[in-house]
């Protein structure tokens, strides 16, 4: 705040000192600047005429304005006759079965060791050298996940990432 107020204090003594340096130039482009954003006048679609006269021209720009950013009450999303593609029983069985050790396990062995899970830099290298240790804990939590729908509390926001075979889905 200070300093604009010192700014403006110089730009004022500048002013001062040499005078108004607008030129001819600079007040012709403001002019051409001015005209180019006036709305001379406006297609008024009830009479469907040229309307220039000011009042009536703002009064058309305001209703207009209005219109366009008023509430509309029912702003759903209507659907009507589109089809949709449905999953056969055999799909959607596959989709929502539980993951099983060995799919799960195999989910896991063919991620690239160097990659992270999640946020804490835990390489799946690190992952499959201390499974035994973890197996139990890992499969629990998925398990969990999927009966439950929801993250055991106590985790945090990493998460191992289990992608089911590609190819069952594509065949």
């Amino acid at each position: 705040m200070r300093n604009e107020s010192l700014l403006q204090q110089k730009s004022r003594a500048l002013w001062f000192k040499k005078g108004d340096s607008n030129s001819k130039y600079y007040h012709a482009s403001i002019k051409c600047r001015r005209m180019k954003n006036e709305i001379k006048g406006i297609h008024c679609h009830i009479s469907d005429k040229w309307v220039e006269e000011p009042n009536t021209v703002k009064e058309l720009v305001k209703d207009f304005y209005k219109k366009k950013m008023s509430v509309v009450e029912d702003i759903g999303v209507r659907l009507d006759n589109v089809e949709f593609k449905e999953l056969i029983d055999y799909d959607n069985m596959f989709l929502t079965d539980p993951f099983d050790d060995k799919e799960m396990k195999d989910a896991i062995w063919n991620c690239d060791s160097s990659k992270s899970p999640g946020l804490d830099e835990v390489t799946f290298s690190f992952i499959k050298k201390h499974w035994g240790l973890l197996e139990k804990d890992v499969m629990g939590a998925v398990k969990h996940f999927h009966s439950e729908g929801k993250i055991p509390k106590g985790c945090n926001a990493s998460f191992i990432y289990l992608f089911r075979s590609a190819k069952n889905i594509i065949e």
